[in-house]
């Protein structure tokens, strides 16, 4: 047998075969002829739509009344949220006193150990405006950029968490990582870097003068009225949150730190002796120490702010009123100077709504772009007229340019 006649054979068997298997399996479905030749996980694939891009596809056209609507519901749900945020806002009461900074017996004039840290002055301001409690007590200053890069980046979480109080890795530069001079020269600053060493340390309490109702004389009120905890001089040469002015329930330092970042990020750290140090150069000038890494106003310090001019909370007045023409005299103890940096410090008291501080911003914002929808709305009412499409799908687009066709003549019966 030749090479001709042999493929000849093998060609008719394999079409015998194939017949065979055809009417065989002739009432069998392709998925079933195909589970002959391909794995289960091929069948698979073969009938997904997904996979196979047989998904149905629909085009979303929206005519002018789709679009009217959608810009009237932006303006129902704006405005009202906008209307609601802003007389929120507007129902803080918020009264800024003038800065104190310059004022001659609570000025400090020369950043060196010559200059009177620590000097006492009084100063009275009239209250503006009827305030219900709680009432809060800010100190604010200007032109100080917690912000910068550097100034962040300066801190030892180790050492705020009290998991390692000699880490000191982050805090440059090197002034603020270990003290540069007096008696602990050389040692670890537990806390270092610039945040911490750069921390707000006037101390304030006020005495609040309210007229009587008959018009003569004042009631006098203290809202730091605690003698254990109101009269320390942080200058006596011990820790300094010991001397840390507050009292309850007018003079309130609870609360006045984030809860995460007291229950969280800080934890009180112990000195050790010889490692570590709470005196670096200025404070060896002040005759103070640092803040423990637990303390609330040291907290407050920590939480660095975005912008130049900033507030932050000092105190909580919870249990007294404050009336048009009442006198705060606010005694101040002052250590931070602000001639080097050319800025200011003053004082504000506020009030809080349900949504915080005063910000008008918010609200005018959601005002505004309820507005301009209910705006875009009226303009499409007014110069679109409106189209009977809505959403449709690609079928019945087709279907569509089909007739349009055929009553056109493009298309033969």
């Amino acid at each position: 047998m030749n090479e001709d006649s042999y493929n000849d054979e093998e060609k008719y068997h394999g079409n015998r075969q194939m017949s065979e298997v055809s009417i065989v399996d002739q009432d069998q479905s392709w998925a079933e002829l195909q589970s002959q030749l391909y794995s289960e996980e091929a069948e698979k694939i073969a009938d997904s739509l997904w996979r196979q891009l047989r998904c149905k596809t629909t085009t979303l056209t929206y005519n002018v009344t789709w679009v009217k609507c959608i810009y009237i519901m932006i303006a129902v749900i704006c405005i009202p949220i906008g209307v609601i945020t802003y007389n929120l806002s507007r129902s803080v009461v918020m009264q800024e006193f003038a800065a104190y900074d310059a004022l001659s017996d609570c000025a400090i004039t020369s950043f060196s150990a010559t200059e009177e840290w620590g000097k006492t002055c009084s100063v009275n301001y009239t209250v503006e405006n009827d305030m219900d409690p709680p009432i809060y007590f800010h100190y604010k200053l200007t032109n100080f950029y917690q912000n910068h890069r550097s100034y962040v980046k300066s801190r030892s979480e180790a050492q705020l968490k009290n998991e390692d109080v000699e880490d000191n890795g982050d805090c440059d530069p090197s002034e603020v990582k270990t003290a540069t001079s007096g008696p602990y020269k050389g040692l670890i600053m537990l806390p270092c870097g610039l945040i911490a060493n750069s921390f707000f340390n006037d101390k304030y309490k006020v005495r609040l003068f309210t007229p009587n109702d008959n018009g003569e004389g004042y009631q006098v009120v203290e809202f730091c009225n605690d003698t254990d905890t109101c009269n320390g001089n942080a200058q006596d040469g011990d820790n300094w949150s010991k001397y840390t002015w507050y009292a309850s329930p007018n003079w309130e330092n609870k609360d006045i730190a984030w809860k995460s970042d007291v229950e969280k990020k800080f934890v009180s750290a112990e000195q050790k002796a010889e490692v570590t140090t709470d005196v670096n150069s200025l404070q060896n000038w002040q005759n103070i120490t640092l803040p423990d890494t637990d303390d609330q106003d040291f907290i407050v310090w920590m939480r660095t702010a975005t912008v130049s001019e900033f507030s932050k909370l000092h105190r909580i007045i919870n249990g007294q009123k404050l009336r048009k023409g009442d006198i705060m005299e606010v005694t101040i103890q002052n250590f931070f100077t602000v001639d080097s940096f050319s800025g200011t410090k003053s004082l504000i008291i506020t009030t809080n709504s349900s949504l915080g501080g005063q910000n008008d911003v918010l609200g005018i914002a959601f005002m505004t772009i309820g507005s301009i929808s209910l705006l875009t709305a009226v303009c499409f009412r007014l110069l679109i007229p409106p189209k009977n499409s809505g959403i449709r799908s690609i079928e019945s687009d087709l279907e569509t340019a089909f007739v349009m066709d055929h009553q056109r003549g493009n298309i033969k019966q």
